[in-house]
């Protein structure tokens, strides 16, 4: 596979998850492999984010704060983050009848991220070029990131519902997010209520 076709790959995840992903199963990439791509996506990203820190310091005490000025936690929490995705994908899709596998789990993550990676690199280009498009940036990754997990967790367990899978993301995510409040209340920010 060239660097070329890692584009038309990008493209073609975009309008098509489900042949994207018999793709990336086609090109038979030992375990080994996959664990590094996901390992060079988490450095790729880590990477851009010192930029990003360089160009936007973060300020303030809060442990938010704090867990973004260090990037070596942050890559740590990022990589296990991403492991846990693959686990969970892969378990509560089985759970449903989904056919996906672990391993399958593992590159289908490690791709979507580092196509967020290279979304990523535009967004730090256009905070040099253009700062007032960073925000927009922001949120076209995050909508991304949704799209792109729902689509290949879709694709990934053959599954015909991306409605269905949107459901179970959604409620995924609400459960952790309660889970992580619980947990570290003072590592999400919530808005403040005026007294």
């Amino acid at each position: 596979m060239k660097f070329g076709d890692l584009g038309e790959l990008a493209v073609l995840t975009l309008r098509d998850p489900d042949a994207a992903m018999r793709i990336l199963r086609g090109l038979e990439l030992p375990l080994v492999a996959r664990w590094m791509a996901l390992f060079l996506a988490v450095v790729l990203s880590r990477m851009l984010g010192v930029v990003l820190l360089i160009l936007l310091p973060v300020s303030g005490n809060d442990p938010l704060a704090e867990l973004l000025s260090d990037p070596m936690t942050m890559a740590g929490i990022e990589f296990f983050g991403m492991v846990l995705t693959a686990f969970l994908v892969t378990h509560i899709g089985r759970m449903f009848g989904g056919t996906g596998t672990f391993p399958d789990a593992l590159l289908a993550v490690a791709w979507i991220e580092l196509m967020l990676v290279a979304l990523m690199a535009v967004q730090v280009l256009m905070l040099v070029l253009l700062p007032g498009t960073v925000d927009l940036l922001g949120m076209i990754a995050g909508a991304l990131s949704i799209y792109l997990t729902v689509t290949m967790t879709k694709a990934l367990h053959g599954f015909s519902s991306v409605a269905k899978v949107a459901m179970v993301y959604f409620g995924l995510s609400l459960l952790l997010g309660a889970l992580v409040l619980t947990v570290a209340p003072g590592l999400i920010p919530l808005p403040e209520v005026a007294q």
